[in-house]
């Protein structure tokens, strides 16, 4: 398209039109014609610019500008503005019809323009959106992976802090009382024996005779046999001693249960020890207060227990 021809059909024939074409004649315009005849628009629209601030009179390269806008650059609002800028200074010009054609033609073009970006930018959006969402999804299943491994291993975590718990309230240690009682028991016999030996010892004598002699070795004899009567007294003692326990204990804790308060510091295998003197057996006190303390082991101050007798 030739924008001279075009310009000169936009001229008219009235006084109006006469104006045009005197301006159309100005060296600038008639350079930016020929930079349009050749397609360099942009250098066409550059030097109708500086006509209009060389000759600040001049409408006509208002109309100019505005239909290379419109048609080449599809710069339909800025073309608008120019078309309207020639009307407020041509307002009697007879291309006033064309001009408010073209302005139509300008905002139809324009909303079709606007729609299809943002048409095209909905459709982006939505992409990016899903995109996005998939992400999302992908790392929360992830998430949800990784909670539920950390809940595994707290579990594992929980249930060995308890077996710890339990392992080191069964493996409580405690004086083996028999034991103390028999070693008490020995030294006891011991001392005896060596009071008795020491008692039993025959003075100094000097050696007179053969007959002394043959006494002397009668008596030794007899310290012999007098040392060894302590050790079975001591044995029976120790054996009376464990039978009189014994039968202290049946009656002091006749058959069927009892009760017992749990106090500071109590656990069930201190409390197995004070009762029956043998902290293992505190299972024996877990399983027949099941109801009160469940699958645990803890006992709280104020607790009353019901004790196994027997």
């Amino acid at each position: 398209m030739v924008v001279c021809l075009v310009l000169g059909v936009v001229s008219g024939c009235g006084r109006v039109g006469r104006i045009d074409e005197q301006e159309q004649r100005a060296r600038l315009m008639v350079s930016a014609y020929d930079k349009a005849n050749e397609g360099k628009y942009d250098d066409a629209i550059e030097l109708c610019d500086k006509a209009l601030d060389a000759y600040p009179d001049f409408a006509r390269p208002n109309l100019d500008i505005a239909m290379l806008l419109q048609d080449y650059k599809k710069d339909y609002v800025l073309a608008i503005y120019h078309y309207r800028r020639y009307m407020e200074m041509r307002p009697s010009s007879d291309k006033k019809g064309m001009i408010r054609d073209r302005i139509k033609q300008c905002r139809r073009d324009f909303a079709v323009e606007i729609l299809a970006s943002t048409g095209s930018k909905i459709a982006e959006s939505d992409a990016k959106l899903k995109s996005e969402n998939e992400r999302l999804q992908a790392q929360n299943i992830k998430l949800q992976g990784q909670i539920a491994n950390l809940e595994k291993e707290l579990a594992k975590a929980r249930e060995s802090i308890r077996q710890e718990y339990r392992d080191s309230v069964v493996g409580v240690q405690h004086p083996d009382v028999s034991g103390v009682q028999t070693g008490v028991v020995a030294r006891s016999a011991e001392k005896e024996e060596k009071s008795d030996l020491e008692g039993n010892k025959p003075a100094a004598e000097k050696p007179v005779s053969g007959a002394k002699k043959s006494t002397s070795g009668v008596r030794q004899g007899t310290n012999r046999v007098s040392s060894v009567r302590p050790e079975v007294k001591s044995v029976e003692a120790e054996t009376k001693q464990s039978t009189n326990r014994l039968e202290r204990g049946h009656r002091r804790h006749p058959a069927g249960n009892r009760t017992y308060t749990v106090r500071r510091g109590d656990s069930l295998s201190k409390i197995a020890y004070r009762v029956y003197r043998d902290a293992t057996m505190w299972r024996r006190i877990q399983k027949a207060n099941h109801k009160l303390l469940g699958e645990g082991v803890e006992v709280k101050v104020g607790q009353v227990l019901t004790i196994p007798w027997p």
